[in-house]
């Protein structure tokens, strides 16, 4: 999966979270943790995928969204993009 579309949510410690529509396991090999780099809204990131009830999330935090021209609750345009060796381990 190369590119999404999702609605930026509000983190209670500032930032914003982003919900992926997919398991990480599944599209990039099963791993302990996944870190990404690429763009939410045109704007580069780099972090890791955490798992929460109800599936994977990456955690943009508030340093991070004081560069960002959006706001939570807005649909952006997410493209993620695995880092490192994708070997299943």
């Amino acid at each position: 999966m190369a590119t999404f579309t999702a609605t930026a949510e509000h983190r209670p410690r500032g930032g914003i979270l982003i919900r992926l529509p997919f398991d990480p396991d599944d599209e990039w090999g099963t791993k302990a943790e996944h870190h990404i780099t690429g763009t939410v809204g045109g704007c580069r990131i780099r972090g890791a995928v955490s798992s929460q009830p109800g599936g994977a999330v990456l955690e943009l935090g508030p340093a991070w969204a004081r560069d960002w021209p959006g706001e939570a609750g807005v649909e952006v345009e997410v493209v993620p993009v695995p880092e490192g060796p994708q070997s299943t381990a």
